[in-house]
């Protein structure tokens, strides 16, 4: 998500902040996870983080589809 000038700075913010968590938790799965076997570093996480990895993956995406909905609706 690219954030926009004509934007109030704390909307763009708020995206910038959500990006981030997204691609911690893509680090998380591609490179720490076992789920293409035994990952190096793998890490342990207690349930309250993975609870907001899920959480936070799910505000994410109800966004997206959100915007890319309002998009098709502008045609």
């Amino acid at each position: 998500m690219h954030g926009d000038s004509g934007m109030d700075k704390r909307v763009n913010t708020l995206l910038s902040g959500l990006e981030k968590i997204v691609s911690a938790i893509a680090e998380m799965r591609n490179v720490c996870s076992d789920s293409h076997g035994v990952g190096q570093r793998r890490i342990a996480i207690s349930d309250y983080h993975a609870l907001l990895a899920v959480n936070a993956s799910t505000t994410m995406a109800e966004f997206v589809l959100s915007v890319a909905g309002n998009a098709v609706g502008d045609d």
